[in-house]
């Protein structure tokens, strides 16, 4: 009988993997710590690091020798604190405060505690009764009259910091200290820069209510002469077609041409003319629209006057000595300028047939210069009286 083993069988050798070396904790004296990086007894009250604020990262209990961070902890930001201007106007004789009743009232923190303030959109101060109020600065030596008509003595002015809780915002406000028994105040201006109030100009069609209605009474001026608008007879005649307007605009435009008929500011033509330009029409604030001239070709053919606009290094002489400054926007300003016969032949297109300007229209290229020299004819050589176009 064969004893021999079988091919298919295999013996496999164990090798003894040889035994890896046991990791010796270092003793006392070799190792290091990693706290102060020093060598001791391994004991947090012997430690000197032990209580000790890291220079480099603001920790604690360990030298910045052996801290593993980068960067020193930032420090917290102080709050931002804005500042509201004072409502208070130098010019008038009294302030004004509770002129219109209301009962719309917010919290605010004066001093880490609520108060809840009274916000008045017809008081032109802010008030604060004394128990809250710190460093009186100055004293009021205006009267404040309320809405029936009676005074309101005060303490004193303070600029006092407040927290607006729901924003987390902090706000610097002049306040009018008070008795206290007053109503804390938030008046108009410091209302609408602290964004607790907000008036849409565009939701509601703006009446200017003034004493002088003669004066102020909503029509449109007209200023000395008639203006000649000069083309160059070299360019030829070009006749633009009719800018489509979308269909939400139609009803607004028809509107507001009619407006411009009646004001005597355009007037319809049916006759053949030379120039025909397109009409360009832009939404305002109020929701009513801007009617504008496309006159591209025309532009290229009307001769400006070259006329030099004053700018604010060239009259700044002339207003070292005032003391009292008013600035007037006079409203829809080209079409206080008259134009001629044969200027106002310089037609437009609309959907709803051609028309001409019988007052300077905005658009041309030579509307600013004739404007200008307008109000300086009329004004310039008035004593303090100052006619800028782009200083404000």
């Amino acid at each position: 009988m064969d004893h021999r083993q079988s091919s298919s069988d295999t013996i496999n050798k164990i090798v003894k993997q040889p035994s890896r070396p046991s990791k010796v904790r270092p003793t006392s004296s070799q190792a290091t710590c990693k706290f102060c990086g020093g060598q001791d007894q391994f004991l947090k009250s012997k430690c000197p690091a032990y209580e000790k604020v890291c220079s480099k990262c603001g920790g604690r209990n360990h030298f910045a020798k052996v801290c593993k961070k980068t960067q020193k902890k930032p420090h917290k930001a102080a709050p931002k604190v804005r500042n509201v201007e004072t409502n208070s106007d130098s010019e008038s004789s009294s302030d004004w405060v509770n002129s219109i009743k209301g009962t719309i009232k917010c919290n605010m923190l004066v001093k880490g505690k609520p108060v809840a303030f009274l916000i008045d959109s017809g008081a032109s101060v802010n008030l604060l009764p004394i128990k809250y109020a710190t460093h009186l600065v100055a004293s009021s030596t205006k009267p404040l009259r309320a809405y029936c008509d009676t005074t309101v003595d005060t303490k004193g002015i303070s600029r006092q910091v407040i927290k607006n809780p729901k924003t987390g915002k902090n706000y610097s406000v002049e306040f009018v200290v008070v008795d206290n028994e007053c109503q804390p105040v938030i008046g108009l201006k410091a209302a609408r820069q602290m964004k607790l109030l907000a008036i849409k100009e565009n939701n509601f069609e703006q009446v200017a209510s003034l004493t002088n209605s003669a004066i102020f009474n909503g029509e449109l001026g007209s200023l000395p002469g008639k203006q000649h608008l000069t083309v160059d007879s070299s360019v030829a005649p070009v006749i633009m077609p009719d800018r489509r307007v979308p269909i939400a605009m139609k009803a607004k435009l028809k509107t507001e041409l009619g407006d411009m008929v009646k004001r005597d500011i355009t007037t319809p033509v049916e006759e053949p003319t030379p120039w025909v330009s397109q009409l360009v029409v832009t939404p305002k604030p109020n929701g009513r629209l801007r009617v504008c001239l496309d006159p591209k070709y025309l532009n290229k053919a009307l001769q400006q006057e070259h006329y030099t606009m004053p700018i604010l290094d060239d009259i700044l002489h002339d207003l070292s000595s005032s003391k009292v400054f008013t600035k007037a926007d006079l409203q829809n300003g080209y079409w206080h300028v008259q134009l001629d016969e044969e200027s106002s032949r310089l037609t437009f297109q609309t959907c709803f047939g051609r028309f001409r300007f019988l007052r300077l229209p905005f658009g041309l290229n030579v509307s600013a210069e004739i404007f200008e020299r307008k109000i300086g004819e009329l004004f310039g050589d008035m004593p303090g009286v100052v006619c800028m176009r782009d200083v404000y």
